[in-house]
């Protein structure tokens, strides 16, 4: 009868520790999807905050987080204060410009350019 009570509080010592060890990898993964996040929109105010720079007076039309052929991609189209219409493509978290190359060959657009 004692074995028994013996195994009954194992088991729930054991079912204890297994609980709070998935309630704290559940709450370290929470935090790191919180500081990924905080990135990424660090990331893009630079980002648009470098557009406001290059062209005063613009207006956003369209701003997108998605991902293209395996990458992170922001795009943001917008018109410069000569209504003249701009579609920027950056790289996240790099917050680089994505180069004309991978635009042509990831995304299909078309480039006004002739390549």
């Amino acid at each position: 009868m004692i074995r028994g009570k013996y195994f009954a509080v194992l088991v729930v010592l054991l079912l204890v520790i297994t609980v709070a060890g998935l309630y704290y990898w559940i709450k370290q993964q929470q935090a790191e999807i919180q500081r990924v996040r905080q990135q990424r929109a660090e990331v893009i105010a630079a980002i648009d905050q470098r557009l406001r720079t290059r062209f005063p007076g613009i207006e956003f039309v369209e701003k997108e987080l998605d991902s293209h052929c395996g990458r992170l991609v922001y795009s943001v189209e917008f018109r410069d204060r000569n209504s003249q219409h701009h579609k920027n493509y950056y790289a996240v978290p790099e917050g680089t410009p994505m180069g004309r190359a991978w635009l042509r060959d990831c995304l299909k657009i078309p480039m006004d350019d002739g390549s």
